[in-house]
């Protein structure tokens, strides 16, 4: 892209071969990237195919200790485990949603004048603060035990927060300055990438004896699921021609409604409370 404006700005005529210049170095760029992705993910398959150990040499818990059920098991557990769905479907909904918005964030903001370049740095620090926001909320968690479902509602409601001050910012209804759309987007990717960890937390607590890659399975599902809920809108004619009006309002609304649902959560604390119990006794 940069090369494409360097050949528009310099005032020279964007003809059928600086244009395929500009492809042919774009084809380039974009293989240099997969021979990069196809090295790591290669790298990483024969590190687990030299040594991945099925479990610890010790349970990290007691309650790691304990007998489970087994997958199969587990995943027809889950099927009729109301509980989960709750938490789940507030996991499928808040972090779908934002996966499917971030893919498109450049389509989404190059309709309020924002470039495709410009868009890539913003969601960058999104990520990456998001990324450094899940240490500490998981660290904040470690310390105040039992206190998860208070934590996912402060950070619902911030992420409901940060997305509606950057639709807001997008529709020139609040001051149109760079530095509130970078805010507004930071923080609201930092808050639920954050709860990724937490949202895992408490599921795992409330499935309990069901094994946790059981349970991490489904809820990656229902992340899956809802994001391509969210990507399979604009296939829509009408949905597509308006994504500037629903794609904003729709990450806000997603946040939201998840509020209400995490208010009306029964949590229990199943495997901290094994761990606890045999400690005691």
């Amino acid at each position: 892209m940069d090369m494409f404006k360097f050949l528009c700005m310099s005032g020279m005529p964007v003809n059928q071969c600086s244009l395929c210049i500009f492809l042919d170095v774009l084809r380039k760029e974009i293989r240099l990237y997969e021979y990069i992705e196809f090295t790591v993910a290669a790298a990483s398959f024969l590190l687990v195919l030299c040594y991945f150990p099925s479990k610890p040499p010790t349970p990290p818990s007691i309650s790691a200790g304990c007998e489970r059920l087994g997958f199969v098991q587990g995943l027809k557990a889950l099927l009729t485990h109301g509980r989960f769905w709750q938490i789940g479907i507030v996991y499928g909904i808040s972090t779908g949603v934002l996966s499917g918005w971030s893919s498109v964030l450049d389509v989404n903001l190059k309709y309020f004048g924002i470039g495709e370049d410009e868009a890539g740095w913003i969601g960058f620090y999104s990520m990456v603060s998001g990324s450094v926001a899940a240490f500490i909320f998981s660290r904040i968690t470690d310390l105040i035990h039992h206190r998860i479902k208070i934590v996912l509602l402060i950070v619902l409601f911030g992420a409901t927060t940060a997305f509606t001050w950057f639709f807001l910012v997008c529709l020139k209804i609040l001051p149109d300055l760079k530095v509130s759309l970078y805010l507004s987007a930071i923080l609201g990717v930092l808050f639920v990438n954050g709860a990724v960890p937490l949202f895992f937390e408490l599921a795992v607590e409330t499935t309990y004896p069901i094994p946790e890659d059981a349970t991490m399975g489904m809820l990656t599902l229902m992340n899956n699921v809802g994001c391509l809920i969210f990507l399979l809108l604009p296939m829509d004619g009408e949905l597509k021609d308006t994504m500037d009006d629903w794609m904003n309002p729709m990450m806000a609304g997603s946040c939201f409604i998840c509020i209400p649902l995490m208010i009306f959560f029964k949590v229990q604390y199943r495997r901290l409370s094994v761990d606890k119990r045999i400690v005691m006794t």
